[in-house]
């Protein structure tokens, strides 16, 4: 992937104020694209949005 416009799990995590580890689980489901630089994997900000723009469904029991 080119470098876009992308945000840490860190970053999304504090704008959605969701945990952690719900930003990768999420990013894992929806597929979300992204890109590492080291360590740290950055997400497509297109990718990110639509889930800062979407409500939050409980999941399935």
């Amino acid at each position: 992937m080119s470098r876009v416009a992308a945000l840490t799990a860190a970053d999304v995590s504090a704008l959605s104020g969701r945990p952690l580890g719900t930003v990768y689980r999420l990013a894992s489901e929806q597929k979300w694209r992204r890109y590492r630089e080291g360590r740290v994997a950055f997400y497509a900000l297109d990718d990110v949005e639509h889930m800062l723009v979407t409500t939050p469904t409980p999941k399935s029991l």
